[in-house]
């Protein structure tokens, strides 16, 4: 009776054995998101090179903001695919004398994983320095044209207006340069979606009219302007708000809708 019982009590263990034997691994790798530095900072751009380990990783890139705690919902992003290892991107379209905040990630099976931040801040390098008078760019060659000139300042108007018997203005981010316009016109643009690539505005002297663009969805382009005159907006039938004023501190006059 003895002898059965250890019989059994041995097969018992070495089918618990064979049990445990059995079961599956569990994975130990891990997620690593990493950013190695940021190099190449212009007025307009910076290069990034970050880092991605992990053994099912399906996206990897930065994001970057001008304020603090970047992530994928609530500021920009670049993105340089799937897979790990180390790579790099170049930001560009940057506001001239801003400070940026910078994050790389790594997403595996959904979970997205951040890097520690670091920031960094683009010159105020003007190239070509004041444009003394006012500029009329009346298509997009023109507005590019002008912009490849790097100017920081317009001692009189700035004027962005599409001309029937041109080609439409669509994009403004060569402008990227400009700090401080006398007057800024917008108006009569039917393609033009938003005022991206003025972010570097700071001052409109005397007076800003956005007037007559039929696609114009917001004016966050401007969205760092302190300091303005006053202000006419009109016949942009879906513009949505006027929430890029909210950073003025100096209004001269007075809104005019």
């Amino acid at each position: 009776m003895i002898k059965n019982f250890l019989i059994v009590l041995v097969l018992f263990a070495v089918v618990s054995c064979s049990s445990n034997d059995d079961s599956p691994e569990s994975d130990t790798s891990e997620t690593i998101s990493s950013l190695t530095d940021i190099t190449n900072v212009s007025n307009s751009s910076a290069t990034v090179n970050a880092n991605a380990q992990g053994t099912n990783v399906s996206e990897k890139g930065v994001v970057y903001s001008t304020t603090s705690n970047p992530t994928i919902e609530n500021s920009e992003s670049l993105s340089q695919g799937s897979g790990a290892g180390n790579y790099t991107l170049v930001l560009t379209n940057l506001s001239p004398n801003t400070q940026y905040f910078v994050k790389a990630y790594t997403t595996n099976e959904g979970t997205t994983v951040y890097s520690g931040e670091q920031s960094f801040s683009t010159s105020n390098n003007c190239s070509g320095g004041v444009f003394q008078g006012d500029v009329v760019l009346l298509n997009q060659e023109q507005v590019n044209d002008f912009g490849n000139q790097s100017y920081c300042e317009v001692t009189g108007e700035l004027r962005i207006s599409s001309s029937l018997n041109q080609p439409t203005i669509v994009d403004l981010s060569s402008l990227h340069s400009i700090t401080k316009v006398q007057r800024l016109t917008i108006d009569n643009n039917l393609n033009l979606v938003s005022l991206e690539g003025l972010e570097g505005l700071t001052e409109i002297e005397s007076q800003i009219l956005v007037a007559g663009n039929d696609s114009l969805e917001n004016l966050e382009g401007l969205n760092n302007v302190t300091k303005l005159g006053n202000i006419f907006i009109a016949g942009n039938h879906v513009l949505k708000n006027l929430n890029a004023f909210v950073g003025v501190s100096k209004l001269t006059v007075g809104f005019e809708l």
